[in-house]
């Protein structure tokens, strides 16, 4: 485990730290296999060491999976970055950073790494519905300053209305796509949407041409 003094000077250390602390992110995947297979799922989101939230929930599920096997009913299901983004919503300048070691694919090299700009953002993601059509899931958030990884990635901090534990499980539980769009612009139209709770909201259900 690198020092922190050591993961401010090296990227690739960076690298690592980002990567070790990644186990999230097939986790909206997962809950849409969850979804479109019609399995019932929980998640818990935490850290591995000194998180007692997210262990106690961790310790409720256990008692819960203990007496649900004494009823011989035992199904239980325990549960992102994007791109280079565009210049124009960028916080500062662009930067392109020489890596020793990518992180998501083989190799070494020049990487896109930004911030997006402070303020209000929106995210989008695509969502593949249980009866194979699709659905565009937004949440509208807030663009936040403070430490980023220097990992030649877009890496920003968002702020959300729920907070970060709630948004992460209220978000996942939809089964999004693994990438997702970050927006500066806020959702137009008001009766176009149709709040689910928790600052989620949908936009629309869309029918596949088979």
């Amino acid at each position: 485990m690198p020092t922190a003094s050591q993961v401010v000077d090296d990227r690739t250390a960076m690298t690592g730290e980002w990567l070790a602390h990644c186990a999230a992110c097939p986790v909206p995947e997962i809950a849409n296999v969850f979804t479109r297979a019609g399995i019932d799922f929980h998640q818990v989101t935490g850290l591995l060491h000194e998180d007692p939230v997210c262990w106690d929930e961790v310790d409720a599920w256990i008692s819960a999976a203990r007496v649900a096997q004494t009823m011989f009913h035992n199904r239980l299901g325990l549960m992102g970055h994007d791109g280079p983004g565009h210049i124009k919503i960028a916080e500062g300048k662009t930067k392109v950073r020489p890596l020793k070691v990518y992180h998501g694919k083989v190799g070494r090299g020049l990487s896109v790494e930004m911030s997006v700009k402070h303020g209000p953002v929106t995210l989008l993601s695509v969502v593949e519905t249980k009866d194979g059509n699709l659905k565009l899931l937004v949440a509208e958030g807030e663009s936040v300053p403070g430490p980023m990884l220097e990992i030649g990635n877009t890496n920003s901090r968002y702020r959300f209305s729920i907070g970060a534990r709630k948004f992460v499980n209220d978000w996942n539980a939809h089964g999004p796509a693994h990438h997702c769009v970050v927006s500066i612009m806020t959702v137009p139209e008001p009766q176009t949407r149709v709040m689910l709770g928790g600052g989620l909201m949908l936009l629309g259900l869309f029918r596949r041409h088979r």
